[in-house]
């Protein structure tokens, strides 16, 4: 049961990696008063993803040592989605910890996984672990530069069995709100 729990941990850091939600200051610099601020936009961000996550178990920790998928989403286009993360085994649900990034169309976001986020699979082996949270959006370059906020994420993977390390298929839906210049 332990390492199915941390299995289930470790997934929901992958897919908390791709999600969140965006806003951007939009001030003019003092030099240029004279010229209107970009005015900031909220639009709405919609992504699906699909990969592999390899984890390792050891002891009372699970980690996610490579997150890599594809996929399209609403404001990057065809993207890649990749990340980090570790979880410990305490519960048939598990809290994630990680980061990750989402890169498409000449832009990136950065992201780290928000308290509460969750990781949850039955025990024994195979079992389908779901995952679902929030993630916080650190940094964005460029049409994203100096982006934050945060996306919501749910995702699921197959775990075929409990043993040590495995590498596995993911899916993953990030939505929310974006404020971009």
């Amino acid at each position: 049961m332990t390492n199915i729990r941390k299995f289930s941990a470790s997934a929901a850091v992958v897919v908390a990696m791709s999600l969140g939600a965006v806003s951007v200051a939009g001030a003019a610099p003092a030099a240029h008063r004279s010229v209107a601020p970009h005015a900031a936009k909220t639009v709405s961000f919609n992504g699906n993803y699909s990969g592999t996550i390899a984890l390792l178990i050891s002891g009372t920790k699970v980690t996610a040592s490579s997150v890599k998928g594809t996929g399209t989403a609403s404001l990057l286009g065809k993207s890649t989605m990749t990340g980090t993360g570790t979880s410990s085994a305490a519960a048939t649900c598990d809290a994630l910890s990680g980061t990750g990034s989402l890169v498409g169309s000449g832009s990136k976001l950065t992201l780290k996984i928000n308290a509460g986020s969750k990781g949850c699979g039955s025990y024994p082996a195979p079992t389908t672990v779901k995952v679902t949270g929030t993630a916080k959006v650190l940094s964005g370059l460029g049409k994203y530069k100096g982006a934050t906020g945060t996306l919501t994420f749910s995702g699921s993977f197959t775990l075929p069995s409990s043993t040590k390390g495995s590498t596995d298929k993911f899916t993953a839906k990030l939505s929310g709100k974006l404020t971009v210049k």
